[in-house]
């Protein structure tokens, strides 16, 4: 989040109130008895996310929460654009074969013995996987 924050300064932070809160951003920042306190709400792919951050004195700042808040945005992009952990392994063309005829077995293909034998003889020993 590279946004500047014109509301959400040290020296507005520190002038509030006790009750009082600021909100800029999806980040609200409240002042307790004798404490500050960081949460953050905002939309993330149509999710509404609300969750508070932490306290002044465990050492939360604005930086934590808008951390937090660009975390939650990758994860959801990671989870659209539907990224492989690992590298996929290639389908050999046994098992690729194998498939093939077993689908044109299950639809009612035509010429099915014939195509298996030539599988069988010739095309899976010249491909050798």
């Amino acid at each position: 989040m590279t946004g500047k924050f014109p509301r959400l300064t040290r020296t507005n932070i520190r002038a509030l109130k006790p009750g009082e809160k600021l909100t800029e951003h999806g980040i609200t920042v409240e002042c307790l008895q004798d404490d500050i306190r960081y949460s953050v709400n905002v939309m993330v792919d149509g999710l509404r996310i609300h969750r508070v951050i932490g306290r002044e004195r465990d050492g939360v700042t604005r930086r934590q929460c808008e951390i937090f808040i660009e975390d939650k945005r990758g994860e959801a992009r990671a989870g659209r654009l539907n990224l492989p952990h690992g590298r996929k392994t290639a389908l050999g063309f046994k098992k690729a074969a194998g498939q093939y005829l077993d689908k044109l077995d299950s639809t009612g293909g035509k010429n099915l013995k014939i195509k298996r034998m030539h599988v069988e003889t010739h095309l899976a020993p010249f491909f050798k996987n």
